[in-house]
């Protein structure tokens, strides 16, 4: 789909900002490609099969493997080199005429994902690899009107059907499958692999879900308003309790131009987050986390971590900024004292900014403002590999 330079409107809660959109980075997956139902189309347990072409330079191989990588560290899905006797093959190739281009799903048989030109980089190649997993174009989802205004476009992409693209509850302005922006109006504002080279925190969580993954990425963040009795048992505080004995429960919205978290009101399904210091109230596209099998199964284990002591490689990423390149929002819990001395525990977010680590104060949603705390609990997510060895055992004597 070939797309000229569009005026879209982005709207960020109460924020407003004029943008274009690009066409520094143009998929040529067709629109009908993408019109197809993910039913029965998946790959079985997330292993996809490849083949490297001919074509391929070095540079372009380890391009590939860098994309390769971005999924094997964040999601549950395998790329596998595929062996004689496998049918079912996605052959990643050059093609200088394009820049990218996928088959949508699995096809059965020979299938392709491929870069060319300018676009000989690991973010086209997770853009496409995304297509070869069942995922669209996020401006192209059938929600889109509510977040992009179109009216002063020269072309509109196509908005696909609900059943070809489930939308992934909230908008994601960054996630790799939004094309670029460019704004015309008030500053500049980003979006999609400029500012993510690599798979989004949205992005992320609708892959572990859609293909169902297990052990460190099996949380599911639920949209409040239609959540079932099943997802409310799953829901989890990690046994942080208000100073009247009621648990609190994180929940992520978005507030102005940031994807945080904060505290979730179940009476109101609203979602309290704290922004520039102030505590704002959001009650649509509030999302509740859930850990389906709770936080010590499976081999893994979800649990508070000192921020001191908290990795990147074990944190659990649970949002990001629609506006600054490489910041990274994550669940933290801390006791805080307000200004009017009531004490207690509040959940909020730390932002990391580009790959650094936990240097930030927390900041959380609390009494009559936001607070920031210097000493905060980190979400992580570690894996018991004691557990992983005697499950292999088992199944290997079985």
């Amino acid at each position: 789909m070939v797309v000229n330079l569009m005026k879209i409107v982005c709207v960020f809660a109460q924020l407003t900002i004029f943008v274009q959109l690009a066409t520094t980075y143009t998929c040529q997956t067709p629109d009908e490609w993408l019109s197809v139902s993910t039913k029965d189309q998946l790959w079985p347990s997330g292993i996809v099969k490849y083949k490297l072409h001919q074509t391929l330079s070095f540079n372009d191989i380890l391009e590939v493997k860098k994309a390769f990588d971005e999924y094997h560290t964040k999601t549950c899905i395998r790329f596998q080199p595929a062996k004689d006797d496998d049918q079912d093959f996605v052959s990643i190739e050059l093609d200088n005429d394009i820049c990218g281009k996928a088959h949508v799903c699995k096809q059965g048989g020979y299938q392709y994902a491929k870069f060319g030109g300018e676009c000989r980089n690991m973010a086209t190649m997770v853009h496409e690899l995304a297509h070869t997993l069942c995922l669209g174009h996020e401006h192209q989802r059938s929600d889109r009107d509510n977040y992009l205004n179109f009216q002063n476009c020269n072309e509109i992409p196509l908005k696909n059907s609900p059943d070809s693209y489930s939308s992934k509850g909230i908008y994601d302005y960054v996630s790799q499958m939004h094309y670029d922006c460019n704004s015309c109006f008030a500053g500049r504002h980003i979006c999609g692999h400029t500012l993510t080279p690599g798979l989004s925190a949205l992005d992320v969580d609708f892959i572990n879900a859609l293909y169902n993954c297990q052990g460190c990425h099996r949380h599911r963040w639920r949209p409040a308003e239609s959540l079932t009795n099943e997802e409310i048992g799953n829901m989890q505080h990690f046994n942080q309790y208000a100073t009247d004995g009621t648990p609190i429960f994180p929940c992520r919205t978005v507030v102005g131009t940031e994807l945080i978290t904060g505290l979730y009101n179940p009476s109101e399904k609203s979602c309290t987050a704290s922004y520039i210091n102030l505590k704002q109230t959001m009650r649509t596209g509030v999302e509740v986390l859930t850990i389906p099998g709770g936080f010590d199964g499976q081999c893994s284990i979800y649990k508070l971590v000192d921020r001191a002591e908290v990795s990147l490689k074990t944190a659990v990423q649970v949002g990001t900024s629609f506006r600054y390149k490489n910041w990274k929002s994550f669940l933290a819990y801390a006791n805080v004292t307000s200004f009017r001395v009531v004490t207690g525990v509040a959940v909020g977010k730390i932002w990391v900014f580009d790959g650094k680590n936990f240097d930030n104060r927390a900041e959380l949603p609390f009494d009559d403002r936001g607070y920031n705390s210097p000493v905060s609990q980190i979400l992580s997510c570690i894996v018991d590999t004691d557990c992983m060895i005697k499950q292999l055992f088992l199944e290997r004597n079985n």
